[in-house]
């Protein structure tokens, strides 16, 4: 048997709500939690977090680099280590790769690949002559 009266918004038994969650501006019975707030567009039942979900992308890249700095560091001598060809110093060789290939991808990859890369933006020449030759 169907209740007669609401019951508690929950749709249970044939109730029904005060909140209509299809209708913008219903939350609860067409009220807004503050002046101006966003009535969800679209989807209603998401209204009020439409506005308090943001993410400043600036700060969550230094944490990132904040977090993943000794990887970082332990890659780039790992990467010098190897010796590769026209090497100044870790710090321009890392901004360049860093340039290159993201910061993410970076750490990602092994110093072997770290290399291949390299190789792309410094050819050198002597590779390229045995290249030839073959």
């Amino acid at each position: 048997v169907p209740a007669d009266l609401a019951d508690g918004g929950q749709g249970q038994f044939g109730a029904q709500s005060p909140n209509d969650w299809r209708v913008a501006g219903t939350s609860p019975v067409g009220e807004a939690s503050y002046p101006g707030a966003p009535d969800g567009g679209e989807e209603p039942w998401f209204s009020e977090a439409v506005s308090t979900v943001s993410l400043d992308l600036e700060k969550a890249d230094e944490t990132l680099k904040a977090f993943t700095k000794d990887a970082a560091l332990f890659k780039i001598e790992a990467f010098a280590a190897a010796n590769p060809y026209d090497f100044t110093s870790s710090e321009a060789a890392m901004e360049e790769l860093v340039g290159k290939l993201g910061y993410s991808k970076f750490l990602e990859m092994s110093t072997k690949q770290l290399m291949k890369q390299w190789a792309t933006l410094h050819p050198d020449p002597a590779a390229a002559k045995k290249e030839a030759k073959k």
